[in-house]
């Protein structure tokens, strides 16, 4: 599902627009180089996920070798929220940014 259906789904679902914000990285390890023109493949897993945050785990991996792994914690951040707390310019970049991720 692409990132605008994910978007509507939980807009649609919650009734809120919630923005992924890098919170925490855990256990976070580079084990091999990775060259220009490599095919990156990653693997995500969700761990936990709750209305205001998700933690992930995720294995980056160039020709079938792990090339890095790392534990991801997100704030999900309701925007409509947040923007209560910002200057107008600021609510509406933050509208913007949140449009633009998703």
């Amino acid at each position: 599902m692409g990132g605008r259906l994910v978007e509507a789904s939980v807009r649609q679902a919650t009734g809120r627009q919630v923005l992924p914000m890098l919170a925490k990285v855990e256990q976070a390890k580079f084990l091999n180089p990775v060259r220009p023109g490599s095919r990156l493949d990653l693997a995500v897993e969700a761990g936990a996920i709750s209305n205001d945050a998700a933690r992930v785990s995720g294995v980056a991996r160039v020709d079938g070798r792990k090339v890095a792994v790392a534990a991801i914690m997100y704030a999900m951040v309701d925007v409509t929220d947040a923007a209560a707390h910002l200057t107008r310019e600021q609510a509406d970049a933050l509208h913007a940014w949140s449009d633009r991720v998703w």
